[in-house]
């Protein structure tokens, strides 16, 4: 796969899961050495994933599809 092409595939996924990013950020607000942090921040992110997994089932399933090939 080319990176162009890689880029096409990944940008869907992007832009839904960019939403959240914030949640990402917090964990990360006292640097990386706060592990309890990081670990919150990473769990309210596949809580959030997992929230809207149905709703986007269409374009996660296209995305494994493409991706698994």
């Amino acid at each position: 796969m080319t990176v162009e092409k890689g880029i096409e595939k990944w940008n869907p996924i992007v832009k839904i899961l960019s939403a959240f990013s914030d949640t990402l950020n917090l964990g990360l607000s006292d640097g990386i050495k706060n592990d309890q942090k990081i670990d919150l921040a990473i769990n309210q992110f596949k809580q959030l994933v997992t929230a809207i997994k149905a709703a986007n089932s269409d374009t996660f399933e296209t995305f494994a599809e493409e991706i698994c090939d």
